[in-house]
């Protein structure tokens, strides 16, 4: 009777689990769509819409720069999602390899690696693509030899890799309309835009069938979705404090034609917490502590990208940058729901961005990338657990 019992629960928990995935992707696709619409009417009138600087796929900074690269690095953690459940070692191995293929895109997405690495190679007389080609050819022959791995598995990889196969080729035509953008005079209003709408639409809708092909397992299993960000918890922290000082130097320049990799660093580790809170709502019996923190740290991730590094108000003579109340906020919400102990650890260095901001915009890189480390460890030291958050959180 228990065993029947239990049968029902589990039934339920999944019928639930594909309505919430079906609503993700509903809402995944109506948001793009809109971005895209958007993209076009700024292209044309940016004066008619409002925000404008917000909804532009083209531009770095905004809302559509960070909803690009967040649903990556959701794809990214699906994709190790699936090399956790993969059987064979070369298959867990070629979900790896595809994982972090799309981590990079993400952070090219976000932190504009492409384009400065054609700044770099045209200061060096050797035009726009010669450092970024060799890297092409390289994520190519580790993208072709993983997907001939999941090819000779058969079963639901060979359908996976298939998918996965139109995604990135969509992806990788943006590349090459992008080539086109600089070749061709694109002479009026409405050609421009169109070609804007295009070649963003088209990167859209690659990363939108990228995300449908890592995200097949889920009609089976919804309730195992990012269950890698705590199996590798320790290695993405380990990762995040070795990328901190690089990435840093690399937006050091501070150029606003282009994203910088310390904005993504901090966005990509809040948006991991806000996962990681979202799936104990969703597999524990407890649901509105987890879905507050989840919602707070994708407040979090989305700020690291959409509010400018220079960003602030003024209290009574005191200027306090916009990231830094946004990391605040979160600090205490977790201080308050998961323990005083993580909560100081996202307080401390967002008291040290808010009072360190006027002195230079650099701190609020550097200081940014700490907090999302703090949130992400103050998240996976919660002790989440079926019930949300376990009783030892204020220990």
């Amino acid at each position: 009777m228990l065993d029947g019992g239990q049968r029902v629960d589990d039934a339920h928990s999944k019928s639930i689990g594909l309505v919430w995935v079906g609503l993700a992707y509903c809402a995944i696709l109506v948001v793009s769509a809109a971005l895209i619409g958007l993209t076009y009417q700024i292209s044309l009138q940016p004066e008619t819409i409002p925000l404008e600087w917000q909804w532009n796929l083209r531009w770095e900074h905004n809302f559509a720069a960070w909803w690009s690269g967040s649903l990556l690095a959701v794809a990214a953690m699906l994709a190790l999602d699936n090399a956790i459940e993969s059987p064979r070692a070369k298959l867990r191995k070629a979900w790896i390899v595809l994982g972090m293929i799309v981590l990079f895109l993400a952070l090219d997405e976000i932190g504009s690696l492409h384009e400065r690495m054609g700044t770099i190679s045209q200061s060096m007389h050797a035009g726009s693509w010669a450092l970024a080609i060799p890297l092409g050819v390289v994520i190519a022959y580790l993208s072709i030899r993983a997907g001939f791995t999941m090819l000779l598995h058969g079963g639901r990889e060979r359908v996976q890799i298939v998918i996965l196969g139109l995604g990135f080729a969509i992806l990788l035509s943006v590349a090459f309309q992008e080539y086109l953008e600089h070749t061709i005079n694109w002479d009026g209003r409405g050609l421009k835009a169109a070609r804007a709408m295009v070649e963003e639409g088209s990167e859209l809708v690659g990363i939108s069938i990228v995300l449908v092909a890592v995200g097949l397992p889920l009609l089976k299993t919804p309730t195992r979705a990012f269950q890698s960000i705590m199996t590798h918890q320790r290695r993405f922290l380990i990762g995040a404090a070795v990328l901190a000082v690089p990435f840093l130097a690399i937006s050091a320049d501070l150029d606003p034609s282009k994203g910088y990799p310390s904005d993504w660093l901090a966005s990509v580790l809040f948006l991991g917490a806000g996962l990681a809170w979202l799936r104990s709502a969703w597999t524990g019996s407890r649901w509105f502590v987890p879905v507050l923190l989840a919602g707070l740290c994708g407040l979090a991730s989305l700020g690291s990208v959409a509010l400018g590094h220079d960003e602030s108000f003024t209290i009574a003579g005191f200027e306090i940058a916009r990231r830094g109340l946004v990391f605040l906020l979160v600090g205490c919400t977790f201080g308050v729901f998961a323990g005083w102990r993580t909560g100081l650890a996202v307080l401390a260095p967002a008291m040290a961005l808010i009072m360190l901001a006027s002195v230079s915009p650099l701190w609020v890189l550097a200081l940014g990338s700490l907090c999302g480390m703090a949130a992400f460890w103050a998240t996976v030291s919660a002790n989440i657990d079926q019930n949300g958050i376990s009783s030892s959180k204020s220990s």
